[in-house]
């Protein structure tokens, strides 16, 4: 990945070692924990993998569950660019996350290794 492209998901098969069998889909997740107000964030959703999605923010891998105080729900998405942001719409609805296009690379850009990074050398 030489151009260091964040926002495909090509990137996150790789961070993620994700099967090229697995479809993968942007999401907006919803989360509801002990009745509060539910919380909106973007997310990867990996089709064929048992309710499974990333957590862009959080750099993790969750299920979808509804058990206790906690309910997570992912929502098919549809990106679209607008200017300087990224819309990430649930159809037939009016859910929706809004990020700048610098936001998944201003996560993951730290923890990315490439052959450039400086590695320690054994004399």
């Amino acid at each position: 990945m030489e151009n260091h492209e964040f926002n495909t998901f090509k990137f996150f098969r790789r961070y993620y070692n994700i099967p090229r069998n697995i479809k993968l889909q942007w999401c907006v997740v919803e989360e509801i924990v002990d009745g509060q107000m539910p919380e909106y964030e973007l997310g990867v959703l990996l089709n064929d993998a048992g309710r499974k999605y990333v957590s862009v923010a959080q750099r993790r891998m969750f299920s979808q569950v509804s058990c206790g105080l906690v309910k997570r729900t992912a929502w098919p998405a549809v990106r679209s660019s607008e200017g300087n942001d990224y819309r990430y719409r649930v159809p037939g609805t009016n859910l929706c996350v809004i990020r700048s296009k610098a936001f998944i690379a201003d996560i993951y850009a730290s923890s990315w290794y490439t052959d450039d990074t400086p590695r320690m050398v054994l004399m």
